[in-house]
């Protein structure tokens, strides 16, 4: 597994989000990392990162109520790009107040 697919396995594997939740991301080497989280029609509700992030362990904090999201059901999409490429992945996360 590249260290591009282990990233993306960390950020598949991580947990629901509730009102105040983090994303965790590892990262191999320094990356340009974006993650944007959509309602259940596919309107984009938020952009919860879009920055270049060096190796290591990063927390993405989510928080509905800052946000300004009722609760409910969302999808938050992951898109990691380096030297080795780039990769995307989506997961449904639910959000509560």
């Amino acid at each position: 597994m590249s260290s591009l697919e282990q990233d993306v396995h960390r950020m598949a594997t991580s947990g629901i989000v509730t009102t105040k939740n983090k994303i965790p991301v590892t990262l191999k080497s320094a990356s340009e990392v974006r993650i944007s989280l959509y309602d259940i029609t596919g309107t984009k509700v938020a952009d919860l990162l879009r920055n270049s992030l060096g190796e290591g362990d990063h927390d993405i904090e989510v928080d509905g109520y800052a946000l300004g999201i009722p609760e409910g059901n969302y999808v938050y999409q992951a898109e990691i790009i380096n030297n080795e490429g780039t990769e995307k992945y989506c997961r449904i996360v639910s959000v509560a107040q």
